[in-house]
């Protein structure tokens, strides 16, 4: 048993906070990003296997026409979580994505679980995308590529491929080779291949609706009698580990909401193909239909783009071996972009991604989740130093007034509210403190609780609530009322008065709607998958220790100005 000073003090480094200054903002990274190569390249990454084959096979074998739908909810989630994105992306313009956001909110040990999913996911995804390009190359060449590997190159082993996939392979390194020569030369590429996307994209889409039928989004009265019947169409829309890997590709395409209006396009592109798919033909075989033969570069790029940075931030931040961390001289993260496509290279060479997915989905929701878990935190917090903003001479001394005055009055306020009391919680003070930001915690841990109480209850009782047994609606309404009400003395709480350049709306209602439709999204998957999962995360847990003497500070994991605070 470590000894009670040790012990806390890890403790303390386990929940330590990230506080980047204003001139800590830079990153040692290349920004030579436009709008528009941003717009190209979420745009791409999610123009992939997602639009071209997922729709039509989740159509296929599990929801049908109500394929619309299933990509419906999952656009209401990534859109949600984009918007939480948008806001972090705002006050801390640094390389992490939704790391780098748990890191500044939550804490240390948070952060390393949100960015080591996330690098599950992005090699995944990047993965599975490669054995898609392979295998659509192959149905081209009339299948002779996979015919010859598993006549000398077949593996019987159960979890991995039929074969060994050298063109993935070669497809992998080649475009991680492509990625360390630089940013903009790799965008140049990205929106060449983006731009025949969107075109071939058009024209499925036009071609379906014009060839389309409504006939077969109608299904009969008779099959709609029994409740059986009702929870096989629920089961159908709900297919959605498969579609949210259609909407996972989160990094860039939600960062570049931070820098332009236009939210993301990307939901509705999806959702209007599913439909154009849904409707010439009914529950017709999608996968022997590829029109999307040189048209996955484009997603290949967007998925092998982010995993690169979340591995230097965190071999920045000294969670990550720090090598990773090293950059060549055109500030590209050189040695994290070969080892993310070697990594990527080899799970594309050896395994059968098609039960990994649904792990992907997992990271993605997860982050998703904490991304506004921590919008709702960041909000009530007393004071906020994650970015200075630039002023003009003349307004500097009466921004700094401001801030002295608002401080003195949260000060105030914070001595003169030093007990709690449900006075405290209905009617708070006008400005945020101390007291304020730990009732806002509290009431968020507790959102988090009913939220996965609710998704049990709806998910594993359906039976029981859909023939009103008493215990089962009794015990969700009550979840129901303590979400809603939960929310309520949230939203009583005083807000933080830090103006950023965008800020998530309708707070707290749309991010905690947002982590009820991830958890509950997450309470959708497998019983395998989450043994995987779990896997993943003792794997994760064993580098954690195997990196201990940076958890406790006794390496110093910071760099580019940015510090640590307790």
């Amino acid at each position: 048993m470590l000894p009670c000073g040790p012990a806390l003090t890890f403790v303390r480094c386990l929940v330590r906070k990230k506080n980047v200054k204003g001139e800590g903002l830079e990153d040692s990274l290349c920004r030579c990003l436009s709008t528009l190569d941003l717009i190209a390249l979420g745009v791409g990454s999610t123009l992939g296997a997602g639009v071209y084959v997922l729709a039509g096979e989740v159509a296929k074998s599990n929801s049908g026409p109500s394929i619309v739908v299933s990509f419906l909810i999952a656009a209401l989630a990534s859109v949600m979580a984009g918007l939480c994105y948008a806001e972090f992306g705002a006050r801390v313009p640094k390389t992490g994505s939704a790391y780098l956001y748990t890191y500044v909110a939550v804490g240390e040990l948070w952060a390393f679980i949100t960015g080591w999913n996330l690098i599950l996911s992005y090699v995944i995804g990047t993965s599975s995308v490669a054995r898609a390009w392979s295998g659509t190359c192959d149905e081209l060449l009339g299948k002779q590529i996979g015919h010859f590997f598993r006549t000398y190159f077949k593996m019987n082993y159960p979890g991995l491929a039929e074969y060994p996939d050298f063109f993935a392979v070669f497809l992998i390194l080649l475009l991680s080779g492509l990625l360390s020569f630089g940013v903009k030369e790799s965008a140049w590429v990205n929106k060449i291949f983006t731009a025949i996307n969107i075109l071939v994209l058009l024209f499925v889409m036009i071609s379906g609706f014009v060839k389309g039928d409504v006939d077969n989004w109608r299904i009969s009265e008779e099959y709609l009698i029994n409740i059986s019947a009702i929870t096989d169409l629920l089961g159908s829309i709900f297919p959605m580990p498969r579609v949210i890997y259609a909407m996972a590709k989160d990094g860039l395409l939600f960062k570049c909401l931070a820098q332009i209006n236009s939210k993301t396009k990307t939901p509705l592109v999806a959702t209007l193909s599913s439909g154009a798919l849904g409707l010439p033909v009914k529950h017709c075989a999608f996968n022997n239909l590829y029109l999307n033969y040189t048209f996955f570069c484009s997603s290949l790029l967007g998925s092998m783009f982010p995993l690169p940075r979340i591995l230097f931030a965190m071999a920045r931040d000294g969670l990550l071996f720090s090598f990773l961390a090293k950059v060549n001289k055109r500030q590209a993260p050189l040695v994290a972009t070969l080892t993310a496509g070697v990594i990527s290279a080899v799970m594309a060479f050896l395994f059968d991604l098609k039960a990994l997915v649904d792990i992907m989905s997992i990271g993605t929701l997860l982050a998703y989740s904490l991304v506004a878990t921590c919008v709702l935190i960041l909000r009530y917090q007393p004071s906020l130093t994650y970015e200075q903003p630039k002023y003009y001479p003349e307004k500097a001394a009466l921004a700094a007034s401001e801030r002295e005055s608002a401080v003195s009055e949260s000060q105030i306020n914070m001595i003169q509210e030093s007990h709690f009391s449900l006075q405290t919680l209905i009617n708070p003070s006008s400005l945020p403190t101390e007291q304020t930001a730990t009732t806002v915690n509290c009431l968020v841990g507790l959102l988090a609780f009913l939220v996965c109480g609710l998704s049990a209850l709806t998910t594993y009782g359906t039976h029981f609530i859909a023939n009103l047994e008493p215990w089962s609606t009794g015990l969700l309404a009550a979840l129901v009322v303590s979400f809603i009400v939960t929310i309520l003395l949230i939203q009583r709480q005083p807000q933080n008065q830090q103006k950023v350049a965008f800020m998530v709306p309708l707070l707290p209602f749309l991010p905690s709607l947002s982590i009820l439709v991830n958890i509950y999204l997450m309470v959708q998957l497998s019983a395998d998958t989450w043994i995987r999962f779990s896997i993943w995360m003792a794997l994760g847990r064993y580098i954690c220790s195997f990196k201990s003497p940076s958890l406790l500070g006794l390496m110093n994991p910071v760099l580019d100005n940015s510090i640590f605070c307790l």
